[in-house]
């Protein structure tokens, strides 16, 4: 029976193996070279900056741990939280649960393109910046790197409004300064859009440049939810990578 047992076994990780392999956002590699070869590419590109992240992330091959999500099989954005979620950028809000239609908080979705483009928060960065954002809030540091890397300015108000549910084109801007990438500050300028700004149709540039690039577009002060910031974050990345010349995909090592 344990002979049995121990082949049955066998079989089924062969079969996941072959299963993963054939998945098309998967890339397995033995060696480092293809690695390094990978980046040399990307840093010869003209347009790539260190600070400008192409998506992409190695991670190590594990085949017990089990991290899909089980209630996202019905929504429009199972493909894009799958593979978010594959690069760690996404996470569920307990145990295999993502939660697609639960409200998007503004602190959420910064920490998601935080995530996307490969910026790091620095601890105790912590300034008091906004009059709404206290040091105990989960998101305080997160918020004040932002800030400092002028990626947020908050409202005129001086507040930030972490748990407000952010707004599609609050989103979008977001997402572009969080890019760190020049070509796509020059692409949105094209489109109108300047660095910061309190005009009343501040917003007309981002839905243009959106519409334009095939980005994932909802109305302009449409109230996200969680699937919605993933199928917005995963079309920026995709329009990064395509800028660089890069595949967009998870490459794992075993």
């Amino acid at each position: 029976m344990k002979h049995i047992t121990a082949a049955l076994k066998s079989f089924l990780t062969t079969l996941t193996v072959l299963a993963l392999v054939a998945s098309p956002i998967y890339y397995f590699t033995s060696t480092s070279a293809y690695v390094e070869n990978y980046y040399g590419q990307v840093q010869s590109n003209p347009q790539y900056t260190q600070s400008c992240y192409p998506a992409v992330v190695f991670e190590q091959l594990h085949l017990e741990k089990d991290d899909s999500f089980i209630d996202i099989d019905f929504s429009p954005a199972k493909d894009q939280i799958t593979y978010l979620g594959e690069m760690g950028i996404i996470e569920g809000t307990s145990d295999n649960i993502f939660s697609p239609n639960k409200a998007l908080t503004r602190a959420e979705y910064l920490k998601m393109v935080f995530l996307a483009f490969g910026n790091e928060v620095s601890d105790d960065s912590y300034e008091n910046d906004f009059s709404d954002v206290s040091e105990s809030h989960w998101a305080a540091d997160l918020i004040a790197t932002a800030k400092d890397l002028d990626i947020i300015n908050g409202y005129v108000d001086g507040s930030f409004k972490p748990d407000q549910q952010i707004t599609y084109v609050e989103a979008i801007k977001i997402a572009s300064r969080a890019t760190g990438c020049d070509f796509w500050s020059s692409e949105l300028a094209e489109h109108g859009v300047s660095n910061q700004t309190w005009s009343s149709d501040w917003f007309e540039g981002y839905m243009a440049w959106a519409s334009d690039n095939g980005i994932y577009q909802l109305d302009a002060n449409t109230k996200m939810v969680r699937w919605n910031g993933a199928m917005l974050t995963y079309d920026i990345m995709k329009f990064v990578n395509e800028s660089l010349g890069i595949e967009m995909r998870v490459m794992k090592h075993v």
